[in-house]
């Protein structure tokens, strides 16, 4: 490694930072990641560093700074060399600070560093030897931290980063870390926007699957390279070179780059969301509103009248869901619900629907000061899985969580800041109500039925292990590690439509997609 490090990076513009989670199958994966990135060039006023956990025992964890040992060249159309990360593996041992002392320290132990320190000593390392006036952070690995609450799982040793430890880990960057970009499943929800406000400003993340392939790292830091040299004074000094440029354009440009690359997903049938959110924006309407539907829909499971349940029930039923129903899209809950309550008693859970609704609606306006007002900027879909997603989840699974007594999933969401600032009126208030409210009573007549004893008795000694709700084998304790999709067919009944191809006779889902609005121009 350079030995000017620190002197190199000193009064640096942005600072880039990729933590990748590879201790798994997704290792191979993510170094042709961060290979895209070498290869996309280097910039004076940038520094991007990185951190490969591999998934065989015993190769070390790497810290890779893409931004030394080489020239700041401009790249030749015809250049054809393939450059290798070797020059860019941080010697860590050379680096005399007090970050660079303690990761080296914990990297000398091999496999034995848990993930959250992982991620924590990776952060310091950065923040003390590449200081800048603006970061960005991408968090690569398997996510549903909510309800799973187990981010960017280690295989060796098993370990992995809480919804609360995230929120931690993230402070400490005095409102600097303008994007937070988490290439994971199932990230954009509700509980997460709550915990990381005032960690970042703004945070890219999807409802449902994530693929590993599907952000254009290369494409991403191109564009970062030409913003920069777009908005460069090069008479001015340091601290004025960059006045004029607007980090929420910056923001956007990245959004759609990464929305656009993923939309080829779809023509291998895969579907994706994919959301932009303000984490700067106000959210007191938004709390003010999911108070009130909370109140709203323990007062309908609390009356004496189902219809009230029933109605909660075809919603919670009708809505976008992800990973076995274990989340739901929060507006389409809503919007679900709104349309079969027309009105009498049940009408203010009709209005209570439609605030939570217009807190989370984007404005579309042509103007991006006016966008960047809501909470919600922007939510794209491709494909026809995800086609009713809205931009935020909420944990609604349909049965109590079972099968971890260690890990108590409504305990720990509890202590989510989407509970203690909702306090009364939480979602978990409700959630509670509604696992209780709509639980069928136990047949009490099992004892007696000759038929079901005798079923009973025929499975005891067999192989099969139980299941619990949601397919959670009760026997095993889950890990973070389930990022992958289900293979059961989807309870849902949304619309595909079907087209012909002339020529052989076959027939395709028709493509869904967001509709393209005129500013959306990369």
């Amino acid at each position: 490694m350079a030995t000017k490090t620190k002197e190199y990076s000193k009064g640096t513009e942005w600072t880039i930072m990729i933590y990748s989670a590879g201790d798994n199958a997704l290792a191979p994966l993510i170094v042709s990641q961060l290979k895209a990135l070498k290869d996309a060039g280097r910039h004076p006023d940038v520094n991007v560093v990185g951190y490969v956990d591999p998934s065989v025992k015993g190769v070390p964890t790497r810290v890779y700074c893409l931004n030394q040992a080489e020239r700041f060249a401009k790249r030749s159309a015809t250049d054809s060399w393939v450059r290798n990360l070797d020059p860019d593996d941080v010697e860590l041992s050379r680096i005399r600070t007090d970050s660079a002392r303690d990761l080296c320290k914990a990297l000398n132990t091999g496999d034995s560093l848990e993930a959250k320190p992982a991620l924590q000593k990776f952060l310091n390392f950065c923040k003390e030897n590449y200081p800048a006036r603006h970061y960005i952070l991408l968090l690569v690995g398997h996510g549903m931290i909510v309800g799973n609450d187990a981010f960017l799982p280690d295989e060796a040793p098993i370990s992995s980063i809480t919804l609360k430890d995230l929120g931690t880990l993230l402070k400490g960057f005095g409102g600097k870390l303008e994007l937070l970009a988490l290439h994971s499943c199932s990230m954009s929800a509700i509980e997460v926007a709550y915990e990381l406000r005032g960690k970042a400003n703004y945070m890219i993340a999807s409802e449902g699957l994530s693929f590993i392939q599907g952000w254009p790292y290369r494409n991403l830091l191109m564009r970062i390279f030409s913003l920069l040299d777009e908005a460069r004074n090069d008479g001015a000094s340091a601290s004025r070179r960059y006045s004029t440029f607007d980090v929420k354009r910056l923001v956007e440009k990245l959004y759609f780059l990464t929305y656009y690359n993923g939309r080829d997903f779809m023509r291998a049938g895969y579907s994706q969301d994919l959301a932009l959110i303000n984490l700067k924006a106000d959210f007191s309407d938004l709390t003010k509103a999911v108070k009130a539907l909370v109140r709203e829909l323990k007062k309908g499971l609390r009356s004496n009248n189902e219809q009230a349940k029933r109605l909660i029930q075809l919603a919670h039923l009708e809505s976008q869901s992800y990973f076995d129903e274990s989340y739901t899209d929060l507006y389409d809950f809503c919007h679900c619900l709104a349309e079969s309550v027309t009105g009498g008693s049940l009408r203010p859970l009709r209005e209570a629907c439609e605030q939570v609704m217009a807190a989370l609606e984007p404005n579309n306006s042509p103007e991006r000061k006016e966008r960047f007002e809501k909470i919600v900027v922007h939510s794209k879909i491709f494909g026809y899985q995800y086609q009713y997603s809205h931009g935020l989840s909420v944990y609604f699974p349909w049965s109590k969580p079972v099968g971890d007594a260690e890990n108590d999933v409504l305990k720990k969401y509890e202590g989510y800041k989407f509970s203690t600032e909702l306090g009364e009126d939480s979602w978990l208030r409700f959630l509670n109500a509604y696992l209780e409210r709509t639980k069928r009573k136990p047949r009490l007549e099992l004892e007696s039925d000759p038929r079901m004893s005798a079923m009973v008795a025929a499975t005891v000694g067999s192989l099969h292990k139980p299941v619990g709700a949601g397919g959670v084998d009760v026997d095993h304790k889950p890990t973070g590690g389930g990022g992958a999709g289900c293979n059961c067919p989807s309870i849902k009944n949304f619309p595909t439509e079907e087209l012909p191809i002339k020529g052989k006779t076959k027939r395709i889902k028709k493509p869904v997609v967001s509709k393209r609005n005129r500013y959306e121009k990369l």
